[in-house]
């Protein structure tokens, strides 16, 4: 059995091209995570930003709905103010019914 001696030089310099191809892949892979990496801490900040806002919007509406509920109810109370009794009227009323009746009755 005969075997071909090696090309040691072709093998070298497969090796290295071979080497140099993953190299820069490798490099833009790099590239690519570190760029992830950046729009994360990005949209991380705005994320934290949009939270604080909603927070402060959140304590807003609620101290808003008090407020609402409050003049809803002076509202409503102005709307059907309470009325006074009746009931002095209408014995004044009678009161002077009586009155008149007995003038009436007395110059007859």
């Amino acid at each position: 059995m005969k075997t071909e001696p090696m090309d040691w030089e072709a093998a070298i310099t497969a090796i290295r091209d071979s080497a140099a191809t993953s190299a820069t892949l490798s490099n833009r892979i790099v590239a690519g995570v570190a760029e992830t990496l950046h729009r994360q801490r990005s949209l991380s900040s705005s994320q934290q930003d949009t939270a604080k806002a909603l927070e402060r919007i959140e304590d807003r509406l609620s101290s808003l709905a008090g407020e609402i509920a409050a003049s809803r109810s002076l509202t409503a109370r102005q709307q059907h103010p309470s009325q006074p009794s009746r009931w002095p009227i209408l014995a004044l009323c009678g009161l002077i019914a009586a009155v008149v009746a007995c003038a009436v009755s007395g110059w007859s």
